[in-house]
């Protein structure tokens, strides 16, 4: 459906944000997501549209990242100052700072590599 369901933690329906596309709250298989704990923002992988979207917590389109890095983003985590986006296609993991800068690119698949195949942290 290429869209974002929100539920309640007593599983009561919310609201649904987003479309099939490539615009702003538009998306083309929406897999993992991560908040931010500083300030509550949602990231979402935008899997085929080679992103990550940012969404404020009243559910607003914030920003976008990622595009000339990423291939196929499929989870995304935050950790103390880094977030860290899993990339299918690569096979790699992204670490990028609390500012979206790029730090550090890790292999995850090849020859003497411990992790193969990744799907999710």
């Amino acid at each position: 459906s290429h869209c974002i369901l929100v539920y309640r933690l007593d599983g009561k329906f919310v609201s649904s944000i987003g479309s099939e596309g490539s615009g702003e709250l538009q998306f083309n298989f929406p897999w993992g997501l991560s908040t931010d704990e500083y300030n509550n923002d949602i990231y979402i992988c935008d899997r085929n549209n080679h992103r990550i979207q940012i969404i404020s917590e009243n559910l607003q389109f914030k920003s976008q990242f990622g595009k000339d890095t990423l291939h196929y983003p499929r989870d995304i985590k935050h950790y103390k100052d880094n977030i860290f986006i899993l990339d299918e296609s690569n096979p790699c993991f992204h670490i990028y700072n609390r500012d979206l800068v790029l730090q550090q690119s890790v292999v995850t698949r090849g020859e003497g590599q411990q992790v193969r195949d990744p799907w999710f942290f």
